[in-house]
C-alpha cells in the first residue's frame, strides 16, 4: 500500500505568502517579467511609488509598471485550498466593509457571497440604482447624455492619465481638490491604476463593449 506523505502548512508558506504584508496571498498577483507573486493591493501601493519588483529589483516600466501585473487565479485557488477558513474570513471582512460604508457589492464579490450562503449575513443588501449616489459611487460616462462631441475620438483626453481625471472629482465629493486620492476610479469592477489612460482602458477593458463606457468614482477599500 502506497503511504501518502504529508507535509505542514509551513513547509509551503513561502510560496503562499506576500512578502510585502507577510501574509498569505490575497487577490494574488504576479509580475510578468519575473514572476514573483504578491496581494493585489500590496502590489498596487507599492508600484504608485515604485517601478521595480520588491524581490529581485527587476525593473517593469518606468512611467507604467502596473501594465506588467496580472492576477493569478490559479494560484489563489491554491492558497484557498491550503490555508483552511482563508476565502471566507476574507469574503467576511470584504462583506463587513461594504456593509458599513453603503456600498453596492461589485458583482463578483456578491457570486462568492452567494456561494458561501453569506449574504443572509448582510446587515444592507444593496440594489443596483444607477441614479443613486448614496452608496459612494458617482456614475461617470465618457460620454455625456447631451452629446456635444464629435464623433471623431478625442485624443487629448484619451490619452490623459487617470490621476489627472480624478483630481478633478473631489471638488464635487468633497469640495477639496487634496482628498483625490481617497478615491479609486473602477471598471468592470477593477480598480484602474493611476497611470492608466482612457484609450488604454477603453481597450482593454470595454472591448467589443457598448458605449458609452462607463467608470465608477468610490472611496478607496482599506481592507
Amino acid at each position: 500500500m502506497k503511504n501518502d506523505k504529508k507535509y505542514l502548512i509551513t513547509d509551503v508558506n513561502s510560496f503562499i505568502t506576500c512578502v510585502l504584508c507577510k501574509g498569505y496571498l490575497i487577490d494574488a498577483t504576479t509580475i510578468t517579467e519575473c514572476l514573483h507573486t504578491f496581494c493585489k493591493k500590496c502590489i498596487v501601493e507599492y508600484l504608485e511609488e515604485n517601478t521595480n519588483c520588491p524581490i529581485c529589483d527587476t525593473l517593469l516600466h518606468q512611467s507604467h509598471p502596473l501594465l506588467y501585473i496580472a492576477h493569478d487565479r490559479t494560484l489563489q485557488s491554491i492558497v484557498y485550498k491550503l490555508v483552511p477558513n482563508l476565502e471566507r474570513n476574507e469574503l467576511e471582512r470584504q462583506l463587513k466593509y461594504y456593509d458599513e460604508n453603503h456600498l453596492e457589492y461589485p458583482r463578483d464579490l456578491r457570486e462568492k457571497l452567494e456561494q458561501f450562503n453569506l449574504l443572509s449575513n448582510s446587515k444592507l443588501l444593496n440594489k443596483k440604482d444607477d441614479k443613486s449616489e448614496t452608496n459612494g459611487e458617482r456614475k461617470l460616462d465618457a460620454v455625456s447624455t447631451n452629446n456635444y462631441h464629435r464623433d471623431d475620438e478625442q485624443i487629448a483626453l484619451s490619452l490623459e492619465p487617470l490621476e489627472g481625471l480624478k483630481s478633478l472629482e473631489p471638488h464635487k465629493i468633497y469640495s477639496n481638490i487634496d482628498l483625490y486620492k481617497e478615491l479609486d476610479i473602477v471598471c468592470n469592477d477593477e480598480i484602474l491604476g493611476k497611470d492608466h489612460t482612457l484609450k488604454f482602458i477603453l481597450v482593454t477593458k470595454w472591448k467589443d463593449k457598448e458605449l458609452p463606457m462607463r467608470l465608477n468614482f468610490r472611496p478607496k477599500l482599506v481592507f
